[in-house]
């Protein structure tokens, strides 16, 4: 049992060396942080664009109300 447990251990450890020697796998952890930080910079985004559009609609519908109340 205690052979088997160190066993698995060990390779344990070996698989891991080569996934930290390993450069593709580096690379494909940056790309997902860039893609994950694209993402947050889009939502943030189109929240603002939203929220100014919003304000947009809320001028015009003010300013037609008073131009219709003066008729």
């Amino acid at each position: 049992m205690i052979n088997s447990v160190a066993t698995a251990y060990r390779v344990m450890n070996e698989e891991g060396a080569k996934f930290a020697r390993d450069e593709v796998a580096v690379t494909s952890i940056e790309y997902a942080l860039i893609a994950a930080l694209i993402a947050i910079v889009i939502v943030v985004s189109i929240g603002n664009v939203g929220t100014a559009v919003m304000a947009l609609y809320e001028m015009v519908a003010e300013e037609v109300a008073k131009a219709a109340s003066g008729l």
